[in-house]
């Protein structure tokens, strides 16, 4: 999965999550939710069962064990649950994370599903593009306008009107498949009457193919943690010292109050824009918290860098350049390990957030001399 992949998962479940949140919700019920009669307005629910089995002339916001709607939503759906099952009718957009999702109606618009098993039945329909991201994919039905799709396996049996991008370690292409123009597939594909364009091998992520692009980007990348981390040192050195000294110094206190910042300012953000005032503040917060996220990156690499060097019992001190330097590298070649690299950086990120914090909130320790005038006025 890539960056923008992730970041746009991400989003969907925060506004999912923060719409529901922010909505409480004469909708909710412990046990379960059930429309069955024709209802106007949107719908923000949070139950374990939600069946819509009449008209919802609005928008569908929710997060569920089961969702089922077998009737006609004529807005956006967005939904994060266990199990997602479309009988009826979408009639805009359709947002899911779900671990089973089931297509069998039609969806007048775009279709983006995370899940583990999707599948699209002989009855489905999708007028707008299908982005797909999945363990395993099948599809029956019809998409008017292309898709792209990764998955472990894939089974296409439908047509996809347009240009398909397909991602998988299984492509199995059945005989009423089709689609009408390019296939792009890092599998190979026979050209024959069920691919009307052309077909487009692309290499896999981690081929040998794409070994020299991969190392470009590597090194890109180490590139851009050197830039930031640079910046920051020329503007500050005494506030970078003081940040990665109050993450190495005080690691989990700093990785809970980076957590915490990471979660709640988000959601703050998001609940005043409800308030008058609240659309310029919101945006100087997401202006504030990118920043934040962009400068952790560095710090990140810096206190990595300096745990490496305490680890080898360097007593060099003020080394801000050389642990920069020495972690943005240890950054770069864990990315050759996709999970692993994700797990530390994630960590090391809210660590970082969390001692810019402690940083800018500490008050200096005033000089000594200072200290022994104040301590004889108190006598």
């Amino acid at each position: 999965m890539n960056i923008n992949r992730i970041f746009a998962y991400l989003i969907m479940i925060l506004l999912l999550t923060t719409t529901v949140l922010a909505e409480q919700s004469k909708y909710n019920d412990k046990n379960s939710f059930v429309l069955n009669d024709t209802y106007t307005g949107n719908l923000y629910l949070n139950a374990p069962i939600i069946n819509i089995n009449s008209n919802l002339k609005g928008e569908l916001y929710a997060i569920s064990n089961y969702v089922n709607i077998n009737d006609f939503v004529e807005q956006d759906i967005g939904v994060i649950a266990s199990d997602f099952t479309l009988i009826g009718t979408a009639g805009n957009n359709l947002r899911v994370i779900a671990r089973n999702v089931k297509i069998d109606g039609p969806i007048f618009s775009e279709a983006i599903i995370l899940g583990r098993n999707v599948e699209f039945t002989n009855s489905s329909v999708v007028v707008g593009p299908v982005n797909i991201q999945a363990t395993n994919v099948i599809i029956d039905g019809k998409f008017n306008d292309g898709a792209s799709i990764k998955a472990d396996k894939v089974t296409l049996n439908g047509e996809i009107d347009g240009n398909a991008t397909i991602e998988a370690a299984v492509f199995i292409m059945g005989p009423n498949a089709k689609v009408t123009g390019d296939l792009s597939s890092n599998r190979m594909i026979q050209k024959d009457d069920r691919i009307g364009g052309n077909v487009i091998k692309f290499a896999d992520k981690y081929s040998p193919e794409n070994a020299m692009s991969i190392t470009f980007g590597k090194i890109i990348f180490f590139l851009i943690i050197i830039f930031i981390g640079a910046a920051a040192i020329l503007v500050s050195k005494k506030y970078s010292e003081r940040v990665v000294k109050a993450t190495c110094g005080r690691f989990w206190l700093s990785l809970l109050v980076g957590l915490l910042a990471i979660l709640i300012v988000p959601v703050a953000g998001f609940l005043l824009l409800f308030t008058i005032i609240g659309i310029p503040i919101t945006i100087l917060l997401a202006l504030t918290y990118i920043g934040a996220l962009i400068l952790a990156l560095a710090f990140s690499a810096m206190l990595l860098g300096r745990l490496d060097l305490k680890m080898f019992q360097s007593k060099r001190k003020n080394a801000l350049w050389l642990e920069l330097i020495i972690g943005a590298i240890i950054l770069a070649l864990l990315s050759f390990i996709p999970v692993i690299f994700w797990i530390v950086l994630v960590i090391l990120m809210m660590t970082a957030v969390g001692g810019m914090l402690l940083a800018a909130t500490r008050h200096e320790e005033p000089p000594r001399t200072l200290r022994k005038v104040v301590a004889k006025r108190r006598r």
